[in-house]
């Protein structure tokens, strides 16, 4: 996934770029980041449209002037509109809870590798007390990895239905 993010596009150092683009990564959560860059990238959208679809309609006036037979084709462009906010609504959510999802995942993950490294010293411990303790912490883990990789997948199970 690019990461684009709007305050950048000025500075022209690089040292100076990544040093932002480090900050805003440490600083931002990954929900929040893959909602800039969707609102970034629609943005971007919104400028293209603006800055090239007058052209486009002057040369449809040109063409309606030079060739009036072909003006019918030309105006059957000219159909209503529809809405696609509710669309839109509808795939920000499903990308909010994705992202959620996959957060879960990650998290979940760290949590099994924590358990693999407490495990391993665990073997390495001879006081019985302190290895049980050891031990009760990873099943702690596996147990909160599991129940994030379930949460996760009921997220989405709910995302595919949106």
């Amino acid at each position: 996934m690019d990461i684009v993010f709007k305050h950048d596009r000025s500075e022209t150092r690089p040292e100076i770029r990544i040093a932002n683009l480090i900050k805003y990564l440490i600083n931002t959560s990954p929900a929040q980041i893959l909602q800039d860059n969707t609102q970034t990238k629609r943005d971007e959208r919104i400028t293209w449209t603006n800055r090239y679809m007058p052209k486009r309609i002057d040369m449809v006036q040109q063409e309606k002037e030079v060739n009036p037979q072909r003006s019918l084709v030309i105006e059957s462009d000219n159909r209503p509109t529809v809405d696609l906010t509710p669309e839109l609504e509808k795939l920000e959510k499903r990308d909010k809870i994705l992202a959620e999802a996959q957060g879960l995942e990650i998290l979940a993950k760290l949590n099994q590798s924590d358990a693999k490294q407490l495990q391993i010293t665990a073997n390495q411990e001879n006081d019985p007390e302190i290895k049980t303790q050891f031990l009760k912490t990873i099943e702690e883990l596996k147990k909160e990895a599991e129940k994030m990789l379930q949460q996760a997948s009921v997220l989405k199970e709910k995302a595919q239905k949106i």
